[in-house]
């Protein structure tokens, strides 16, 4: 066997997978690429963007990069909501409506239904079709993401971590009238 048969003799029974380069502090215009729902993955069943960088303010992630965001959907109750909370301000944000100016859902179930439904559609081809909506509606559309690094201590004085919270919003060119 060759040095280098011997070197990647495991590459090809190996699992494939894509590593994912997050967002740091920062504002951006990103446009998605691509919309998954992963049951069972690494920490449990996720919802993953993939973006495409239009315009930053970090050096570090220039535009035309790609980023990932990734929100973990299962385990605690409360995290579960809070991922399922910043999902729909996402879609939101993609229709052209800021967040915050969003009624809760028990002063207007409507816009949090359809953004529910848009969510689904985006991750569910299938569901897409039998729902007649486009699977794809929201690909390359651009929106504002406000991205904010904040400090917290790891479980088990396992020192600090850095989490980034995703403020989404419409871009500006994109903002309902």
């Amino acid at each position: 066997m060759s040095e280098l048969d011997e070197l990647f003799s495991a590459m090809e029974t190996s699992t494939s997978t894509q590593a994912a380069d997050f967002f740091k502090a920062g504002n951006y215009v990103v446009a998605p690429k691509s919309f998954e729902f992963r049951r069972g993955g690494y920490k449990g069943d996720s919802f993953i963007a993939r973006f495409t960088v239009i315009e930053s303010n970090n050096d570090d992630i220039p535009v035309g990069s790609t980023r990932s965001w990734i929100l973990k959907l299962d385990g605690a109750k409360d995290k579960k909501e809070r991922a399922f909370g910043d999902i729909k301000n996402f879609f939101f944000a993609l229709q052209g409506m800021e967040p915050s100016s969003v009624p809760p859902f028990n002063k207007d179930k409507e816009p949090h239904q359809f953004a529910t439904i848009l969510f689904k559609a985006a991750v569910d081809a299938n569901y897409a079709t039998q729902n007649e909506l486009d699977h794809l509606e929201f690909i390359g559309k651009p929106v504002k993401l406000e991205a904010v690094e904040t400090e917290y201590e790891k479980k088990n004085g396992g020192g600090k971590g850095i989490f980034t919270k995703h403020f989404w919003g419409p871009a500006p060119a994109a903002k309902a009238a």
